[in-house]
């Protein structure tokens, strides 16, 4: 017997060839006949996204806490192993910590929130956990977490301005000597 698969939407119909026969004799005459098997399986949403990840922790990001709202912080990707679609399409993603400064895209960038600002010596570490939801019926959803670090920019780094003290000056020549360097508050 020979099967032929066929893609319809959600479902696969296999195209079974299958011939019976049945014989009823009544002298010389006998009667048969013969039919094509239709079966149509459906593919059941039974595989939950996952994430390429080491004992379900994403390796962690890194972002300074001067970054603007907007910034990739980094991407996560899940797979789905259901055999058809829309059952093995990652179809949302998002983050359980509501709360936290980070957004999250459809397609998985991870970024600082809008109205958030990062402050490292409040808060450097941030385990977040981010969610991932197939399009079947009933949509199931994978989790992973990640670590994202916000780094610090040196205090003096942060506040360093350019000063020049006016050394000396003629009006004659028109020209100013000054001495350039870091303001020191």
């Amino acid at each position: 017997m020979k099967h032929h698969p066929v893609q319809t939407g959600s479902s696969t119909l296999l195209k079974q060839n299958l011939s019976t026969r049945a014989e009823e004799k009544r002298g010389e005459k006998s009667k048969s006949t013969s039919g094509t098997l239709y079966v149509l399986l459906d593919d059941i949403n039974d595989v939950t996204p996952s994430f390429e990840a080491d004992d379900n922790v994403v390796t962690g990001f890194a972002v300074e806490e001067t970054a603007d709202f907007g910034t990739v912080v980094g991407r996560v990707k899940a797979t789905d192993g259901d055999g058809t679609s829309p059952n093995n399409m990652v179809t949302t993603y998002g983050i359980k910590e509501w709360y936290a400064p980070f957004a999250i895209t459809s397609y998985g960038r991870i970024r600082v929130r809008y109205g958030y600002s990062l402050k490292a010596d409040e808060q450097s570490v941030w385990n977040i956990t981010i969610t991932a939801v197939d399009g079947g019926f009933p949509p199931l959803t994978g989790s992973v977490t990640t670590i994202i670090n916000v780094t610090s920019i040196s205090s003096k780094g942060a506040k360093a301005k350019l000063c020049a003290k006016l050394i000396t000056s003629s009006l004659v020549l028109v020209y100013v000597i000054a001495s350039v360097g870091l303001c020191h508050q």
